[in-house]
């Protein structure tokens, strides 16, 4: 997280087109850290993608087909966060992953349920489309 020059508050960037506000002011709220340099932002960039790679090793032999339709319905309204979260709850021993809202789990979670459903993830979550 960086400061926005033009405004003074925190800046926080995703991908994420299902995050929302209360998400936005809960993440930029509170405790943070400055990336200093460009090794430690590629520090921090492999060791998400190692993170993401046990996830990705961890959830696809739970992913079926019922779960990547539920994940499908949640991506429609929830953030890769929230999504994570969700799933957690349900999911309950099964799920492996930590914090229960990490945003890595619930990119794999959507990525591999619209391979499971033959989809792209991509469809699901475009709020001007009234999701």
């Amino acid at each position: 997280m960086n400061k926005n020059d033009d405004t003074g508050k925190p800046l926080l960037l995703t991908g994420d087109r299902n995050v929302t506000e209360d998400e936005i002011q809960r993440l930029t709220t509170g405790e943070s850290f400055k990336i200093t340099s460009k090794e430690a932002l590629m520090e921090l960039a492999r060791a998400a993608r190692r993170t993401y790679d046990l996830f990705e090793l961890e959830i696809r032999p739970l992913m079926t087909t019922e779960r990547a339709l539920r994940i499908k319905h949640l991506r429609q309204l929830l953030s890769w966060r929230a999504l994570a979260s969700a799933t957690f709850d349900e999911w309950r021993d099964d799920a492996r992953w930590s914090p229960p809202g990490n945003q890595l789990a619930g990119m794999v979670l959507t990525r591999l349920a619209a391979e499971i459903l033959g989809e792209k993830e991509d469809d699901w979550c475009d709020r001007s489309q009234g999701n």
